[in-house]
C-alpha cells in the first residue's frame, strides 16, 4: 500500500479496506510471515540534500546546460525529486523502515534532420547530486539524436553486437530471475543447481543495496532482510534465491529476500570493443522471452564502429539471438557502470546475433 502527502485518515482507511478485500480473493498456499525482529538494516546511501526544490532546480539547470547543439534541442524535460520513506510492521512485531531521496528525470531530445525531426527518449534515476554527470548524459543523448537524424537504413550484417544500458540490465536480471524461488516453484526455470551457465569465470549476485543504485532497499515487501547472495560462481549455478513465501513452498533454509539489484563480476577483455562491432544505442522496445531465450527487438539507432574514426549510424532493423546460447561466449568491457538496478561491466559483446 502506497501513501502520499495528499492522503488523510479517510483515504488511508479506504486503501486499507481495498487491500484487505483484494487479499481475501487470493487463493494461494498459506505461508508464515517474517518473524525475525532483528531491526538492523543497511542504511541506503542517497542524496543528503533535504531541499527537494533545490535538487530539482539544479538538475533542470544541468539538463539545460547540455542544450547547445545547432539543429538540436530539448523538446521536453520533466524532473522529479522525491523523498521516499518505507515502513513495514507485521503481526509478529517485525518493524523495519528506511528512507532515501532520489532524483529522476525524463528528457526528450530532438534533432532536425534533412527530411524530418527525430526524437529520442532518456530516462534516468540517481541517488547522488552529480550534476556534471547529468549534463554529460544529456549531451550524449543529443549526440545520439543527431546520429539518428542521419542514420541509414540497415540490411543484414555479419558483425558482433555490443549492448549496454536497458538491454544489458534486462539480460542479467532475467538470468537472475531464472534462479528465483518463484521461477523454480512454478517450473519456469531454465537452470538447476550445479548447471553451467557459462564456460568462463563469471560471478552473478543479487544484492539489496549498492551505492548509486536507486532501486536499493535493505528489506523486501515481506520484511525479510535482503542478504547479498552469489547465485552463479565461476560460471556455475550455486544458489537459488528469493522471498520467504516461495522459499517456504520449496522448503529451503536460505531465505535471501527478494533483491532488486544484480551485480556482475567477471574478467574483462580488450576484445570487447575491438573493431568492427555494432553498438545498439536505442531500442524501440527491448524484449527477452525467458522460456525460449529469445532476446532482441527493433532498433531505432545502432552505431557501426568500423574503426576509431569511422562510425556509421544505422536505423530500422532488428536483432535477435538465443540469450542462453549467446551468453556462453560473451565478452565484457573493462569500463564498469552502476545504474538503477545493475552493477558490472558497461558493455556486453555477443557473437552470432542475427541482424536484419
Amino acid at each position: 500500500m502506497v501513501l502520499n502527502a495528499a492522503d488523510d485518515l479517510s483515504s488511508i482507511k479506504k486503501k486499507i479496506k481495498e487491500a484487505i478485500d483484494t487479499a481475501q480473493k487470493v487463493d494461494n498456499e498459506p505461508f508464515e510471515l517474517e518473524k525475525d525482529v532483528d531491526s538492523s538494516t543497511k542504511k541506503v546511501k542517497s542524496i543528503d540534500n533535504r531541499d527537494l526544490s533545490d535538487i530539482a532546480l539544479k538538475a533542470a539547470d544541468a539538463i539545460i546546460k547540455a542544450d547547445h547543439f545547432e539543429n538540436g534541442w530539448l523538446n521536453s524535460i520533466e524532473v522529479f525529486a522525491q523523498k521516499k520513506q518505507v515502513e513495514l510492521l507485521n503481526s509478529y512485531g517485525v518493524k523495519r523502515s528506511f528512507e532515501k531521496t532520489t532524483l529522476e528525470a525524463e528528457v526528450i531530445p530532438t534533432f532536425k534532420g534533412e527530411i524530418e525531426e527525430i526524437e529520442l527518449y532518456l530516462h534516468f534515476e540517481m541517488m547522488d547530486e552529480d550534476y556534471a554527470k547529468i549534463t554529460q548524459r544529456v549531451e550524449q543523448v543529443l549526440k545520439e539524436a543527431y546520429y539518428r537524424s542521419i542514420a541509414q537504413k540497415c540490411d543484414s550484417l555479419d558483425v558482433d553486437v555490443v549492448l549496454s544500458g536497458e538491454m544489458r540490465d534486462l539480460i542479467f536480471s532475467s538470468l537472475a530471475g531464472d534462479l528465483n524461488f518463484a521461477s523454480k516453484y512454478m517450473k519456469m526455470n531454465h537452470y538447476e543447481l550445479n548447471d553451467e551457465l557459462v564456460p568462463y569465470d563469471l560471478n552473478l549476485s543479487v544484492v539489496g543495496c549498492l551505492d548509486g543504485a536507486s532501486h536499493s532497499a535493505p528489506f523486501d515487501a515481506h520484511g525479510s532482510l535482503i542478504k547479498d547472495t552469489t547465485i552463479v560462481r565461476n560460471g556455475k549455478v550455486v544458489q537459488n534465491w528469493g522471498d520467504i513465501r516461495f522459499g517456504q513452498y520449496l522448503k529451503v533454509s536460505h531465505i535471501s529476500g527478494n533483491a532488486n539489484l544484480v551485480k556482475v563480476d567477471c574478467a574483462s577483455s580488450d576484445k570487447a570493443l575491438a573493431f568492427p562491432y555494432l553498438e545498439i544505442v536505442n531500442f524501440s522496445s527491448p524484449q527477452l522471452e525467458e522460456n525460449s531465450g529469445y532476446c532482441g527487438g527493433e532498433v531505432r539507432l545502432g552505431l557501426l564502429h568500423k574503426s576509431q574514426d569511422e562510425i556509421i549510424p544505422l536505423t530500422s532493423f532488428s536483432i535477435s539471438c538465443n540469450i542462453y546460447e549467446a551468453i556462453k561466449d560473451a565478452l565484457y568491457s573493462k569500463e564498469q557502470e552502476t545504474d538503477e538496478c545493475y552493477c558490472g561491466p558497461k558493455y556486453l559483446r555477443l557473437k552470432n546475433v542475427k541482424i536484419a
